[in-house]
């Protein structure tokens, strides 16, 4: 599908709906995982039946396989696999040296690093967000089932990304951080509005989108923790691997 075509068609609707959701989920995911950790205080559950653990590592298993069965065999040049890398390894990098500077700082600095430390993260996250939307008229000239496929996946995957940083960093997520998140997928929409196409190879948005979803699944989704579990991460694996299989339209 051209660009002309996607903006005068259903599908221009769908992203806007689709940054729409996206945008409420980064707005009302504190009550959301208010409830959550009032349900789970009350009924002392299993991990592995416990929902944040559920979302999360069902989240990042559909995403994780949406990026090796979808957007990895998308790319058409060795290239864009070694961006896709580079993307993976510069934000990594930026994680990695802002948690090290954090040790370093004094007891009386920990709040202004920590506010330091989330804002990197914020931008770094809204460029994300941005991307996801951004990126979605490369999976309409895929099918409907593949575009639906795609917002399945990035909707839980964003969901357990809103847990991770609601745990570590509550007061600047619920002050501020999550007006920024929440406008990211708008901006992202707006930008596919005003400029479709602004000489950027497609493949290569889309490479740098695979390197920040596969960090991210296994900065939040992977590790061994309380709030992860290989059960349901196999379970989102298998289950959009099915997906993929059925060829759907």
């Amino acid at each position: 599908m051209e660009e002309t075509e996607l903006l005068t068609s259903w599908y221009y609707w769908l992203i806007l709906g689709f940054a729409c959701v996206l945008c409420l989920e980064h707005l009302f995911i504190l009550p959301v995982f208010n409830w959550v950790q009032r349900r789970g205080a009350a009924n002392k559950a299993e991990k592995h039946w416990d929902i944040r653990v559920i979302v999360t590592s069902l989240g990042g298993g559909i995403a994780i396989a949406y990026v090796f069965l979808r957007l990895l065999p998308e790319l058409d040049d060795v290239v864009h696999f070694h961006i896709a890398l580079f993307g993976f390894v510069v934000v990594y990098g930026i994680n990695h040296f802002i948690s090290k500077v954090s040790t370093r700082k004094s007891a009386d600095k920990d709040y202004a690093e920590d506010k330091w430390r989330f804002v990197v993260s914020a931008v770094i996250l809204f460029i994300y967000n941005v991307l996801i939307v951004y990126t979605m008229k490369e999976h309409v000239k895929h099918g409907t089932a593949n575009i639906f496929k795609y917002m399945f996946a990035m909707i839980l995957h964003l969901f357990g990304g809103d847990f991770g940083l609601y745990e570590r960093q509550f007061d600047h997520f619920k002050s501020w951080g999550r007006f920024v998140l929440a406008g990211a997928p708008i901006t992202g929409w707006l930008i596919l509005w005003l400029c479709p196409d602004f000489g950027i190879h497609p493949d290569i948005l889309t490479a740098v989108l695979a390197g920040f979803v596969m960090l991210n699944v296994f900065k939040e989704e992977i590790p061994e923790n309380r709030h992860s579990s290989f059960r349901w991460f196999l379970v989102g694996v298998v289950f959009f691997a099915v997906l993929v299989m059925l060829k759907l339209p």
